[in-house]
C-alpha cells in the first residue's frame, strides 16, 4: 500500500545505480527489445540493501507493449555466499602469489596449468612460457630425475601425495639448482589436479656440504692431534671423546656418558667441581651478554689412566652453545704434560744440588782465602816429587824427609788447609750440572 501508485524511480525502493539500470532496460523493452535477467539492489525501509534478481516480462496488447511486469527474487544470501567465496579466493590468490615457496599446478599428465611468482623466480621462466606444456618437454629436470618424477605423477593419479624429495632443475639461464618438491592431488572446481610446492635448497645444500666438509676436517684433526678433545654437559658427563684418549688406555665408548669427576685425583676433584658449578646459566648468559665471546678457563688436574697411573693434564675449558642439547656444553682441549712435569722436577732437583755445591765451593774458597792470608813466605828451592807431589824437608830423618803438601805447609806456615773441588774437577767427576 505504501508503494502502489508511486513511481519506482522516485520512491527510493532501489539504489540510484539500480534505478538507472532498470529505467534503461524497461525503456528498451517498451521499444520491443528482449531483456535478459539482471541484478538490482533494493533499499529496505528500515535501512540496508537487499539483492534481487529481476526478470522483466513485457505486457502486449494489440501487438504493442503497454507495460512491463517485473518478477524479483531475493538473492541476498546467494550474493553474500558469492562474496565470501570471492573474498576467500582473493585471499587464497594473495597467499598463493606471495608464498615464499614456488607453487605450481599441473594436470595428472604433468602439463603445467599455473604457477606463482616465486615459481617464476626459481625457474627463471614466466609462467606463460610453460603453461600448456608438459614437464617432459621443457627440459627442466635432468635426465636421471625424470623416472622418479613420473613415479610421483603416478602416485598423485592414485590420490597419494609425495615428498618432500630432492630434484635437480635446470633454469632458463642454464644454471642448475637443487629443489625440494612435495606434490598433493587436489580438486579445483571438481577437477583433480596436482599442487606442487618447490623450495630452492641450493644454498642449504652448499651449507650442508660445507658443514660435512668441516666435520670431516674436524674429525681428522681430532683423530690426528696429540691433544685430547672432549665435550661434557654442565654436570660433567662426557658427550664426546676424541680417539686420542687411547693414549690413556681408553676407547671413546668407555668414557662417553661417564662423569669426568670419577677420573680425577682426589686432591683435584674439589677444584674441578667448584669450576663446573660456577657455570650457572645466569653466569654464562651474563658473561656472554657482556662481551659476546666464549668463556675460557685454564685448569690443571691429574687424570686416571686405564692402567691405574695418574697423568698430569693441562686443559682449556670453553663454554659453547650446543644446538644438539639446546643449551651449553663444555669443550676441553687438553694435553698430557706428565713427562714434562718429570723433566721439570728432575731439573729442579739438579738445580738444588748445583746450588748446594756452589754454596759449599764458595765456602771453601772463602776459607782458603782466609788461610792464605796467614801463610808464611816460603823462600828458596823446594824439592817436590814429580809423581806423587810430596815435598822434601831438608834436615829431617830419611823416613820423614818426604811429606804431603798439606804437612809441608802446616810445618812451614801458620796456615791450615781445608779441601774442596774446583769447577774443572766437578765437571770432570760429575759431568756438566748445568744441563
Amino acid at each position: 500500500g505504501e508503494i502502489i501508485g508511486k513511481s519506482f524511480i522516485t520512491s527510493g525502493i532501489m539504489t540510484k545505480e539500480s534505478t538507472f539500470r532498470t529505467v534503461k532496460h524497461f525503456t528498451n523493452i517498451l521499444k520491443g527489445e528482449k531483456l535478459p535477467i539482471f541484478e538490482v539492489d533494493g533499499l529496505k525501509k528500515s535501512g540496508g540493501i537487499v539483492n534481487y534478481e529481476l526478470k522483466a516480462v513485457p505486457i502486449v496488447e494489440n501487438t504493442k507493449v503497454i507495460a512491463v511486469q517485473a518478477i524479483l527474487r531475493n538473492i541476498t544470501k546467494r550474493k553474500q555466499a558469492e562474496d565470501e567465496v570471492r573474498a576467500s579466493e582473493d585471499r587464497l590468490r594473495v597467499l598463493y602469489e606471495s608464498a615464499p615457496d614456488g607453487y605450481y599446478i599441473s594436470d595428472l599428465k604433468g602439463t603445467f596449468l599455473d604457477g606463482n611468482k616465486m615459481a617464476e623466480k626459481i625457474i627463471g621462466y614466466d609462467k606463460e612460457e610453460l603453461v600448456g606444456k608438459n614437464f617432459l618437454k621443457t627440459n627442466l629436470l635432468i635426465r636421471k630425475d625424470i623416472p622418479r618424477a613420473l613415479k610421483h605423477l603416478a602416485l598423485n593419479a592414485m590420490g597419494k601425495p609425495t615428498g618432500p624429495d630432492e630434484f635437480t632443475l635446470k633454469r632458463k639461464d642454464n644454471r642448475y639448482i637443487q629443489l625440494e618438491i612435495s606434490t598433493y592431488p587436489v580438486k579445483i572446481k571438481g577437477r583433480t589436479v596436482i599442487l606442487g610446492i618447490a623450495r630452492d635448497i641450493t644454498e642449504r645444500k652448499k651449507i650442508q656440504s660445507k658443514l660435512v666438509e668441516n666435520e670431516q676436517r674436524l674429525r681428522l684433526i681430532a683423530e690426528g692431534t696429540s691433544n685430547f678433545i672432549a665435550m661434557s654437559n654442565l654436570d660433567g658427563k662426557f658427550t664426546y671423546i676424541s680417539p686420542s684418549h687411547r693414549r690413556l688406555g681408553y676407547v671413546p665408548e668407555e668414557l662417553i656418558g661417564k662423569s669426568a669427576f670419577d677420573f680425577l685425583h682426589p686432591e683435584d676433584k674439589k677444584k674441578f667441581i667448584t669450576l663446573m658449578k660456577s657455570y650457572t646459566i645466569e653466569r654464562i648468559n651474563k658473561l656472554l651478554k657482556k662481551d659476546g665471546q666464549e668463556i675460557f678457563e685454564k685448569v690443571d688436574f691429574r687424570f686416571l689412566a686405564k692402567n691405574g697411573q695418574w697423568h698430569n693434564i693441562e686443559a682449556t675449558c670453553n663454554i659453547i652453545k650446543d644446538p644438539s642439547v639446546k643449551g651449553y656444553s663444555v669443550l676441553y682441549i687438553s694435553r698430557d704434560v706428565t713427562e714434562r712435569k718429570k723433566i721439570e722436577m728432575d731439573l729442579n732437583n739438579k738445580r738444588d744440588l748445583l746450588d748446594k755445591a756452589n754454596k759449599e765451593l764458595e765456602t771453601k774458597v772463602e776459607e782458603l782465602e782466609r788461610a792464605l792470608k796467614h801463610i808464611k813466605r816460603l823462600e828458596g828451592v823446594v824439592p817436590i816429587c814429580a809423581n806423587c807431589k810430596k815435598i822434601k824437608i831438608e834436615g829431617e830423618k830419611e823416613a820423614e824427609k818426604w811429606v804431603s803438601l798439606e804437612d809441608y805447609i802446616g810445618r812451614k806456615t801458620d796456615a791450615s788447609l781445608t779441601h774442596g773441588l774446583c769447577p774443572e774437577c766437578i765437571k770432570r767427576l760429575y759431568g756438566d750440572t748445568r744441563k
